[in-house]
């Protein structure tokens, strides 16, 4: 009975300390909503908390250098590579059962590394991979670069782009 009795007198010690906290702090609610107006509801309710968290210095340095490494790397980077091989269409099962399929195209990076650009699904149908050949030279705009299980695989995302040195477009190709 005596255990119980603390655990309950420690939890509601907690609960109380943390109401405590919770009422210190304002509610930013009316901040985030007009910050979300600020940006004609272009931005989604985490990114406005961020930013008002940042812009009240409540965000910790660490967060904000990951979040400037990140766009670093994805916004208005280029980079060059050389075609090494253009891997058949493959397919794989979804989570949901359904059939997906997927293109790998090896590439020799600038820096010397060797990368695989992958396009998944409807990716594939906007692109014109019979354009791609070994040898030819390959532009990649705002791609993000991953290092993982299988190497360095490079993804377009919405708004990659590649395209061979003399100006074709890969993809996405516009219809």
């Amino acid at each position: 009975m005596r255990k119980t009795a603390n655990r309950l007198s420690t939890r509601t010690h907690y609960l109380e300390v943390s109401v405590f906290q919770m009422a210190r702090q304002p509610s930013r609610e009316a901040e985030i909503e007009k910050k979300i107006a600020d940006f004609g509801g272009l931005i989604d309710r985490p990114t406005a908390k961020l930013l008002v968290e940042y812009e009240a210095g409540d965000v910790a340095e660490e967060k904000i250098q990951k979040i400037r490494d990140r766009l670093e790397k994805m916004l208005n980077s280029q980079d060059e590579g050389v075609v090494l091989e253009v891997e058949a269409e493959r397919g794989y099962s979804r989570k949901d059962g359904g059939r997906g399929s997927f293109v790998g195209i090896k590439i020799g990076l600038s820096d010397g590394r060797e990368g695989r650009v992958v396009l998944w699904d409807k990716q594939i149908e906007d692109a014109d991979l019979e354009k791609a050949k070994p040898g030819e030279r390959l532009v990649l705009l705002n791609c993000t670069f991953n290092e993982g299980r299988y190497g360095l695989t490079i993804n377009t995302g919405r708004s990659g782009s590649l395209r061979l040195q003399n100006g074709t477009l890969l993809y996405p190709i516009r219809k």
